[in-house]
């Protein structure tokens, strides 16, 4: 782990294995997301091909919250949602399968330069 890509002339700011933290918006409402980036793709690089190697499975297409192919650079970051209670159980949770982002790398390194440590964030 903590590979670094050239991507674009310019090395990435953050590596696989690195926890991120960083806000997505959607109808408006802003999201603050955290995971753990497993991918750094280049332009044109598929995104599905990206989580069949290093996760060593395919997703199921609802996990996968971005489209394939991008003319841009991406990180791709596994989110693991919080445990929940199993339906109908008594006792026990389950482990809810991981979503997978790809948000573009210039957004993620842009925002943690300009907005210090908070929309980009790192943590090890």
């Amino acid at each position: 782990m903590g590979e670094t890509f050239k991507v674009a002339e310019e090395i990435t700011r953050f590596k696989v294995g690195d926890t991120i933290k960083w806000g997505s918006q959607a109808a408006g409402v802003e999201k603050v997301k955290k995971g753990v980036i497993i991918a750094v793709l280049r332009a044109n690089q598929d995104l599905l091909s990206a989580i069949v190697d290093r996760e060593r499975r395919k997703p199921k297409e609802s996990a996968v919250k971005a489209q394939s192919y991008s003319c841009f650079a991406r990180y791709v970051i596994r989110v693991q949602p919080p445990a929940q209670k199993r339906a109908g159980a008594k006792r026990g949770y389950t482990d809810p399968a991981p979503v997978y982002y790809a948000p573009l790398v210039r957004v993620i390194d842009g925002k943690s330069r300009s907005a210090g440590k908070s929309a980009g964030s790192s943590t090890r």
